[in-house]
């Protein structure tokens, strides 16, 4: 059996995989117990279709560094947890993720998934997460949305963001064959981007200007002319939404107050960006106490409390951990906590970057999913949720699984 034709055997398990990555990412927002019975049956099935097509594997060097990097972390937590005491699937369950998609990604690699499927996911979950930051904001006078998300209201706002980029970047070659398909487009976007207003996620909106600059390389033969006239209205959007909405004003404006009081005299100005601040300054005291190995996966709460006894104005609310994914890699691992987390952002960037060749778009959203989540790990938990967690990981193996099956049967189009 050739590794090449694997796709013609097997177009029922290409067609499943397909439907169970659109559902996966509609239902990440949208109804989030979709996306997890979406991606336990594709980690099921994937183990099983494994076992019996028993695809003949050739790594590139791209990929081993992947898998290599996906399979690191969770076997440093797993030790990690090991020589601390006893044995914690609560602490081990967000490296286990990785672990996780391994087979995911392996199947993908062999049997391939159905593009013009699967971004149907992104496009239906971008309207769907407008329509209920529209039905819970609006009509419901909810006061920061939270979609089908269980009221994660980060996950919610941070992941319509990216459902923004992702629909334009795979939609980009309809929107040139017709109005109505730009139309659709916009639609869609316009949508997703209320949703991310109405959660009044600030944290998330500063990836915005890393993602837009991303957007600006999907097309080789746009201008610097083209490039310069969108980076304007993208300025002149932002500026129209913070000036007309009396909400991302008050969401906005406690950031430089909450900073000069903190710095000055030494108070959380808010619950929000203050409680951060003090989060991030007692995480730093910690990793200086404990630079080489770190205090372990789920003793965040225990020893700051230690912080906050010596240092009234550290934050009370330490919500478990110090709402900053760099800052947490440092506390739970010492020095070499950045190198494994920022280790598989790394290594997914690369391998991405190393295909743009093959499918630009597809390449493209790969990028895009690491720098939103490496901007939306500065200011909270990402990797840690449940649906955060599960949606980045899993997108992460879909698109690397594709991409891989595209380089190795030596497709470059939208299939």
């Amino acid at each position: 059996m050739g590794e090449n034709n694997l796709d013609r055997e097997y177009p029922v398990v290409q067609k499943a995989l397909s439907v169970l990555a659109l559902l996966l990412v509609f239902g990440s927002i949208n109804y989030v117990d979709l996306m997890y019975w979406s991606a336990l049956i594709m980690l099921l099935g994937s183990l099983v279709a494994l076992f019996i097509i028993r695809p003949r594997q050739s790594f590139i060097a791209e990929e081993k560094l992947l898998i290599g990097v996906l399979l690191l972390y969770p076997l440093v937590s797993a030790i990690n947890i090991l020589v601390r005491g006893e044995w914690d699937w609560s602490a081990f369950q967000e490296s286990s993720r990785f672990l996780l998609i391994v087979p995911v990604f392996l199947l993908i690699r062999a049997v391939g998934i159905s593009s013009n499927i699967w971004r149907w996911g992104a496009l239906f979950g971008a309207i769907g997460a407008g329509l209920w930051a529209i039905y819970q904001r609006d009509l419901l006078d909810i006061t920061r949305a939270f979609g089908g998300t269980h009221n994660l209201i980060a996950a919610f706002g941070n992941i319509a963001l990216v459902m923004v980029f992702f629909t334009i970047i795979l939609f980009y070659k309809n929107m040139r064959l017709n109005v109505l398909w730009s139309a659709l487009v916009v639609f869609a976007c316009c949508l997703a981007a209320y949703a991310s207003i109405a959660s009044g996620n600030k944290g998330g909106w500063i990836s915005l200007p890393f993602m837009f600059a991303l957007l600006l390389t999907l097309d080789e033969t746009w201008s610097t002319k083209v490039k310069l006239s969108a980076t304007l209205v993208f300025c002149l959007s932002i500026a129209a939404v913070y000036l007309l909405s009396p909400y991302v004003q008050s969401r906005v404006d406690v950031i430089l107050p909450a900073i000069y009081h903190y710095f000055v005299n030494g108070t959380e100005y808010d619950g929000s960006a203050g409680a951060r601040l003090s989060l991030w300054h007692v995480s730093l005291l910690i990793f200086l106490d404990n630079p080489l190995i770190g205090i372990g996966l789920d003793n965040f709460n225990e020893v700051a409390k230690q912080y906050v006894d010596l240092r009234t104005n550290f934050s009370r609310s330490l919500h478990q951990g110090p709402h900053n994914q760099f800052m947490l890699s440092l506390v739970r691992f010492g020095v070499a906590g950045p190198v494994l987390v920022f280790g598989i952002y790394a290594a997914f960037a690369y391998f991405c970057r190393q295909h743009m060749h093959i499918h630009r778009p597809l390449a493209l959203c790969g990028l895009v999913l690491v720098v939103g989540f490496i901007d939306f790990g500065m200011v909270d938990f990402v990797w840690e949720r449940n649906n955060f967690g599960v949606f980045f990981t899993f997108v992460m193996a879909i698109i690397g699984g594709q991409l891989a099956y595209l380089r190795r049967t030596g497709q470059n189009s939208l299939c």
